[in-house]
Protein backbone atom coordinates (compact mmCIF):
# COMPACT_ATOMS: atom_id res chain seq x y z
CA UNK A 1 0.00 0.00 0.00
CA UNK A 2 1.56 3.61 -1.02
CA UNK A 3 1.30 6.07 1.81
CA UNK A 4 -2.01 7.83 2.73
CA UNK A 5 -1.62 11.11 2.38
CA UNK A 6 -1.65 13.21 5.29
CA UNK A 7 -1.22 16.91 4.72
CA UNK A 8 -4.38 17.91 6.30
CA UNK A 9 -3.73 16.18 9.40
CA UNK A 10 -0.16 17.20 9.64
CA UNK A 11 -1.49 21.38 8.96
CA UNK A 12 -3.76 20.67 11.57
CA UNK A 13 -1.07 19.77 13.96
CA UNK A 14 0.68 22.56 13.40
CA UNK A 15 -1.62 25.00 13.84
CA UNK A 16 -2.32 23.39 17.73
CA UNK A 17 0.99 23.41 18.29
CA UNK A 18 2.96 26.92 17.22
CA UNK A 19 5.62 26.69 19.48
CA UNK A 20 6.96 24.14 17.54
CA UNK A 21 7.89 27.07 14.50
CA UNK A 22 10.05 30.44 14.99
CA UNK A 23 12.24 32.25 16.38
CA UNK A 24 14.63 31.60 18.05
CA UNK A 25 16.52 30.52 15.29
CA UNK A 26 19.10 28.22 17.34
CA UNK A 27 16.20 26.07 18.41
CA UNK A 28 14.46 25.65 15.57
CA UNK A 29 15.23 22.36 14.17
CA UNK A 30 15.28 21.19 17.95
CA UNK A 31 11.63 21.73 18.77
CA UNK A 32 10.68 21.00 15.29
CA UNK A 33 12.12 17.10 15.77
CA UNK A 34 10.47 16.95 19.13
CA UNK A 35 7.00 17.88 17.38
CA UNK A 36 7.79 15.36 15.02
CA UNK A 37 9.10 12.40 17.32
CA UNK A 38 6.96 12.94 20.01
CA UNK A 39 3.47 14.42 18.64
CA UNK A 40 3.24 14.35 14.98
CA UNK A 41 4.24 11.16 14.26
CA UNK A 42 2.26 9.08 17.59
CA UNK A 43 -0.79 11.06 16.56
CA UNK A 44 -1.02 9.83 12.90
CA UNK A 45 0.36 5.98 14.03
CA UNK A 46 -2.43 6.09 15.81
CA UNK A 47 -5.05 5.71 13.19
CA UNK A 48 -2.33 4.32 10.45
CA UNK A 49 -1.03 1.33 12.98
CA UNK A 50 2.37 2.59 13.62
CA UNK A 51 3.82 2.87 9.82
CA UNK A 52 5.01 6.05 9.99
CA UNK A 53 8.58 6.51 11.11
CA UNK A 54 11.61 8.95 10.77
CA UNK A 55 14.20 8.99 8.77
CA UNK A 56 17.61 7.55 9.87
CA UNK A 57 20.42 8.95 7.51
CA UNK A 58 22.80 5.62 8.76
CA UNK A 59 25.80 7.36 6.08
CA UNK A 60 25.61 10.75 8.00
CA UNK A 61 26.52 9.67 11.49
CA UNK A 62 22.72 8.50 12.33
CA UNK A 63 21.40 12.09 11.66
CA UNK A 64 17.81 12.47 11.43
CA UNK A 65 16.27 15.33 9.75
CA UNK A 66 13.80 17.05 11.52
CA UNK A 67 11.27 17.70 8.89
CA UNK A 68 10.80 14.41 7.14
CA UNK A 69 8.33 11.42 7.41
CA UNK A 70 8.73 8.10 6.44
CA UNK A 71 6.24 5.40 5.56
CA UNK A 72 7.88 1.93 6.67
CA UNK A 73 6.05 -0.18 4.21
CA UNK A 74 7.09 1.64 1.21
CA UNK A 75 10.03 3.25 2.21
CA UNK A 76 8.20 6.77 0.89
CA UNK A 77 9.99 9.80 2.41
CA UNK A 78 8.09 13.30 2.71
CA UNK A 79 9.33 17.08 3.85
CA UNK A 80 6.57 18.12 6.21
CA UNK A 81 7.67 20.85 8.18
CA UNK A 82 9.12 24.28 7.15
CA UNK A 83 10.76 26.63 10.04
CA UNK A 84 7.31 28.18 9.95
CA UNK A 85 4.57 25.58 9.63
CA UNK A 86 3.34 22.34 7.55
CA UNK A 87 4.47 21.01 4.16
CA UNK A 88 3.63 17.78 2.30
CA UNK A 89 6.22 17.38 -0.57
CA UNK A 90 6.48 13.94 -1.31
CA UNK A 91 10.20 12.51 -2.33
CA UNK A 92 9.25 9.11 -3.70
CA UNK A 93 11.14 5.76 -2.14
CA UNK A 94 14.33 5.64 -0.34
CA UNK A 95 16.94 5.08 -2.49
CA UNK A 96 19.90 5.19 -0.61
CA UNK A 97 19.72 2.02 1.20
CA UNK A 98 22.30 3.73 4.17
CA UNK A 99 18.47 5.96 4.53
CA UNK A 100 16.12 3.87 6.67
CA UNK A 101 12.68 4.15 8.92
CA UNK A 102 13.39 4.26 12.13
CA UNK A 103 10.42 4.74 14.84
CA UNK A 104 9.99 7.77 16.10
CA UNK A 105 10.20 6.98 20.28
CA UNK A 106 11.88 3.89 20.59
CA UNK A 107 11.02 2.22 23.89
CA UNK A 108 10.07 4.80 26.01
CA UNK A 109 8.53 4.28 29.37
CA UNK A 110 5.04 5.27 29.59
CA UNK A 111 4.83 9.28 30.64
CA UNK A 112 3.79 9.95 34.05
CA UNK A 113 2.22 12.96 35.07
CA UNK A 114 3.47 14.05 38.48
CA UNK A 115 0.94 14.87 41.11
CA UNK A 116 0.85 18.75 42.36
CA UNK A 117 1.54 18.65 46.02
CA UNK A 118 -0.59 19.44 48.87
CA UNK A 119 -0.93 22.60 49.91
CA UNK A 120 0.95 23.45 53.15
CA UNK A 121 -1.20 22.36 56.05
CA UNK A 122 0.06 24.47 58.91
CA UNK A 123 -2.03 27.86 59.56
CA UNK A 124 -0.42 31.21 59.26
CA UNK A 125 -0.97 33.33 62.30
CA UNK A 126 -2.52 36.73 61.35
CA UNK A 127 -1.06 38.75 64.33
CA UNK A 128 1.81 40.02 62.69
CA UNK A 129 -0.29 40.98 59.35
CA UNK A 130 -2.87 42.50 62.01
CA UNK A 131 -0.40 44.59 63.82
CA UNK A 132 1.18 45.97 59.95
CA UNK A 133 -2.44 46.79 59.01
CA UNK A 134 -3.38 48.71 62.19
CA UNK A 135 0.23 50.97 61.36
CA UNK A 136 -1.23 51.73 57.83
CA UNK A 137 -4.56 52.80 59.18
CA UNK A 138 -2.64 55.01 61.68
CA UNK A 139 -0.82 56.46 58.97
CA UNK A 140 -3.81 57.21 56.71
CA UNK A 141 -5.69 58.56 59.83
CA UNK A 142 -3.09 60.78 60.34
CA UNK A 143 -3.26 61.51 56.80
CA UNK A 144 -7.08 62.33 56.63
CA UNK A 145 -6.39 64.69 60.20
CA UNK A 146 -4.02 66.71 57.83
CA UNK A 147 -5.90 67.22 54.95
CA UNK A 148 -8.96 67.70 57.31
CA UNK A 149 -6.85 70.71 58.44
CA UNK A 150 -5.61 72.18 55.21
CA UNK A 151 -9.31 72.29 54.01
CA UNK A 152 -10.43 74.21 57.24
CA UNK A 153 -7.81 77.45 56.97
CA UNK A 154 -8.53 80.18 55.35
CA UNK A 155 -6.44 80.40 51.71
CA UNK A 156 -3.83 82.69 51.64
CA UNK A 157 -3.97 85.98 49.91
CA UNK A 158 -1.10 87.00 47.43
CA UNK A 159 0.44 90.48 46.88
CA UNK A 160 2.24 92.03 44.73
CA UNK A 161 2.90 93.77 41.49
CA UNK A 162 3.43 92.78 38.20
CA UNK A 163 4.66 95.70 35.27
CA UNK A 164 4.09 97.87 38.32
CA UNK A 165 0.33 96.87 38.48
CA UNK A 166 -0.73 95.98 41.89
CA UNK A 167 -1.91 92.53 41.87
CA UNK A 168 -4.01 90.53 44.78
CA UNK A 169 -4.71 86.70 44.24
CA UNK A 170 -7.02 84.68 46.01
CA UNK A 171 -7.03 81.29 45.25
CA UNK A 172 -10.58 80.38 46.38
CA UNK A 173 -11.95 83.17 44.41
CA UNK A 174 -12.58 83.00 40.59
CA UNK A 175 -10.56 85.31 38.07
Amino acid sequence: MNAPDRAADVRAMCLDHPEAFGPPDDTNDARRLTFLREILIPTLNRTDGGKWGLLKKTNQGDRIPCDVLVWRDTREHFDVLTGVGATWLAFGVLVNPAWVWEPAIPDLPPIVVPTPPAPPSASIDPSAILAALARVNGALTAVEARLADLDAREPPTYRGSLFGIAVILRPDRPH
